[in-house]
């Protein structure tokens, strides 16, 4: 059986090919969101077409999975970079170009996936394994939807920086228990196939690689779902041990900001470090930012991998470009990562300097995420202010908000 894809506007195709040898195995296509898609069918056979769309939640969702249950444990010690390590392990990453999803695989390199042996894969001694633990099971036939009894699939996404160990894996294929049925590893997912999922709690056991130090890690999903019938199935989220397993991601339809980057720190207005210029040198020459508030925080909320701000903005210095709407006492929400060591007061004030958000709240307003280049400076009480030994920088503060106000980035 033949079958093309087409997208309309586009001149690129994308033609599959149906076998017997490779009837069992999906291929997965992605499509711009929105897009129209023609598909031309021709040859003989039966085939099933499945389109999934997928979407972030700010929040880790209630136990969605029925008739099937899955958990992913990772055991084994991880060896992490510092901080100021990151740009050393982005180098590192980007050392490995993983192939599209959709692009397709030829025989040799199939071959060369399901036939490679340990003596290809140097195992440096500092290597230590880290073991996956798949443990998966179903509901009892009672149940409203009916299973079929054949192949499941688990698809996990590996954490970053780690790759099995294809020579385990060949294991739990040809063994003599022989635990799965087959394995695929591409771009950084490993699929097991499984012959059946029973009532009773089975479990696999892979170990895997550390290639680079983790830096910025960034929890992953696992699912596992019926081959001929993919609506029967259960997605859950999972990291390293004792690490959140809801990712740090801001999302808005399909754009997506990683926030799992270095905290902003609190500026004090008070300390003997804070210089004249520092605010302006901030706001106009670096990093330069697209908005400045005197924001008073209102309500603290949290949000899956965040906390969340929500303020009202008293006086505008510098007006973000994306958020022309915004006025004085409109609410605004900004959000830090739970795990900056970062807390703001309700019912204090604040000069807030940063980047324009991303993202929109509830209401379709932008949201700010406070990060490393981000300014977030207390602004004291009238009644502190009045104390001789701050008088000054009080005044320092003021006039670096007025300087702002009235004559922006042109001092």
């Amino acid at each position: 059986m033949q079958i093309q894809f087409n997208v309309f506007g586009s001149p690129t195709e994308t033609n599959i090919h149906l076998r017997r040898r490779n009837a069992l195995t999906q291929k997965e296509l992605k499509f711009p969101l929105g897009s129209k898609i023609r598909i031309e069918l021709s040859g003989q056979g039966n085939g099933t077409l499945t389109f999934r769309k997928r979407y972030h939640l700010m929040e880790e969702p209630p136990n969605t999975c029925r008739n099937f249950h899955l958990s992913v444990t990772v055991k084994g010690k991880v060896e992490f970079k510092r901080l100021d390590d990151y740009n050393e392990v982005d180098e590192l990453l980007n050392e490995y170009e993983p192939l599209p999803a959709d692009s397709p695989i030829g025989p040799i390199g199939w071959y060369d996936l399901r036939s490679r042996r340990k003596r290809d894969v140097p195992d440096p001694p500092n290597h230590q394994a880290i073991y996956y633990e798949i443990c998966y099971w179903r509901d009892g036939e009672g149940d409203a939807v009916q299973l079929q009894t054949g192949m499941a699939i688990v698809d996990i996404t590996l954490l970053s920086g780690l790759e099995p160990d294809l020579v385990h894996l060949d294991q739990l294929k040809n063994g003599v228990d022989r635990y799965i049925d087959h394995y695929d590893f591409k771009d950084g997912r490993v699929l097991l196939y499984l012959e059946t999922v029973r009532e009773e709690k089975e479990c696999v056991v892979f170990s895997t690689k550390q290639i680079v130090p983790m830096g910025m890690v960034q929890p992953a999903i696992a699912t596992l779902y019926d081959f001929y019938n993919p609506s029967v199935r259960c997605t859950v989220s999972y990291s390293i041990p004792e690490r959140n397993a809801m990712i740090s991601k801001l999302c808005d339809n399909e754009v997506c900001i990683c926030a799992e980057g270095a905290c902003p720190q609190i500026n004090h207005a008070l300390t003997n470090e804070m210089n004249g210029s520092a605010r302006i040198d901030f706001a106009c020459y670096s990093p330069i930012v697209d908005y400045a508030y005197r924001v008073r925080v209102v309500n603290i909320t949290t949000a899956g991998s965040f906390d969340n701000y929500q303020a009202s903005i008293t006086e505008l210095f510098k007006m973000s470009n994306k958020d022309d709407g915004v006025k004085v006492s409109d609410v605004r929400h900004f959000l830090i990562q739970k795990s900056c060591q970062f807390q703001l007061k309700e019912g204090d004030e604040y000069l807030v300097m940063g980047q324009d958000g991303t993202t929109s709240d509830g209401d379709g307003k932008m949201q700010y995420l406070f990060d490393a280049k981000s300014w977030v400076e207390a602004i004291p009480s009238e009644d502190i202010c009045k104390l001789r030994k701050y008088r000054s920088s009080c005044k320092n503060l003021k006039d670096s908000m007025n300087d702002l106000l009235n004559l922006g980035c042109q001092i």
